[in-house]
């Protein structure tokens, strides 16, 4: 039976399409992409221009990639360049990835559906949409402007030009394509989240069976994560990083948290009201059994009593436990204590570079002035 959530062959992305032109497994054809449009191929193109070995490797590890053109150290620049050709690699597999997580989990997401299998295909087939991609590829691509300009002091040919422009252009491509996947996927999840869900009982599943909705999400935000971390941290690895890529990181670190609640809400707010309402027929059960006249009891009813009291508690110490979102709360809070240190260090590292730039600025002028 075919997959409705992930279609086969007439089913692909763009980043898909483009890895299949490669006879290779698709891991291995993201990989040979990231060679094609990183650091390897940027060496061969100043290679081609200047005929000379140690310019070309020097242009390419000896200039900061994040920064704003200056010479660092070739460890430093082998660090950072290997950090950007490893977030080439993720961000080129990754898409595929969220597919495979939404199809590993798609037997828990059907049985919440009120259409079944049907309703999948409705919530998650945008994910191969192309024209979202194409827009999100023309605002990045102007985004990067300032960018491209940077590094126009580098080009040494025509080759180099080319390898600019192009690879410039892919990467805003899969970007644009990772970042399309990954929040369709979860505005899909959230859809989801507001149809009337068939639920499990509590008494057999303390999460009503919604823990395939919470599953997916937190893999997608884990996904998304591996991306914000790798290009933190070539960027962090730079003394004085590009505050253009800096404030772009901030941005995407703080929507990812945003996406990543943002269709959890609705089964939150369900999950907590249940057990609220469980809270409740539990107490009412209390104060019943609290207001009955033991004394004119036989003792056969007094046993009775005391063993529904007993029952009671028990259930009151497994509603304690029944958690209100449909993940591993703990697991989560050190992934967010992480995610908070990152974007915290970026938001420090974006201030120092603009007051370090707005410090040159007023020397400059006062230089002028005198």
């Amino acid at each position: 039976m075919v997959s409705p959530t992930v279609p086969t062959p007439g089913k692909l992305t763009l980043v898909e399409r483009l890895a299949g032109l490669i006879p290779l497994p698709y891991w291995a054809a993201c990989l040979v992409l990231a060679v094609l449009i990183g650091p390897p191929l940027q060496f061969f193109s100043f290679l081609a221009d200047t005929g000379n070995v140690d310019r070309a490797f020097a242009l390419t590890f000896n200039i900061a990639a994040f920064g704003t053109g200056y010479t660092i150290s070739t460890f430093l620049g082998v660090l950072t360049q290997s950090a950007w050709l490893l977030t080439l690699f993720v961000v080129f597999f990754l898409p595929r990835f969220i597919k495979r997580r939404i199809l590993g989990y798609e037997s828990g997401l059907v049985k919440l559906s009120p259409e079944g299998s049907e309703g999948m295909s409705k919530y998650f087939s945008g994910i191969y949409s192309i024209r979202p991609v194409l827009i999100l590829t023309a605002i990045i691509t102007l985004i990067s402007i300032p960018y491209l300009l940077l590094q126009a002091g580098l080009v040494q040919g025509p080759f180099s030009v080319v390898y600019q422009i192009y690879s410039n252009l892919i990467v805003s491509v899969i970007f644009s394509e990772f970042i399309w996947v990954y929040f369709r996927a979860l505005w899909g999840l959230y859809k989801l989240g507001k149809e009337p869900l068939v639920l499990t009982s509590d008494e057999s599943d303390l999460m009503l069976g919604l823990r395939p909705i919470g599953s997916t999400s937190f893999s997608l935000f884990l996904a998304y994560m591996s991306v914000i971390g790798l290009s933190s941290s070539g960027i962090m690895l730079t003394p004085t990083p590009d505050p253009t890529s800096l404030a772009a990181l901030v941005v995407l670190a703080v929507l990812s948290g945003v996406m990543f609640v943002l269709p959890l809400n609705s089964i939150h707010r369900r999950m907590l009201d249940t057990k609220r309402r469980k809270e409740g027929e539990l107490y009412a059960e209390f104060a019943r059994l609290s207001a009955l006249d033991h004394g004119a009891e036989r003792e056969i009813d007094l046993l009775r009593s005391m063993r529904d009291v007993q029952l009671l508690q028990i259930r009151r110490e497994r509603l304690s436990k029944t958690p209100t979102w449909p993940f591993d709360t703990v697991v989560f809070g050190r992934f967010a204590a992480i995610i908070l240190s990152v974007t915290a260090i970026l938001l420090s590292r974006m201030i120092a570079v603009f007051l370090r730039i707005l410090t040159s600025s007023q020397a400059l002028t006062r230089q002028s002035l005198f």
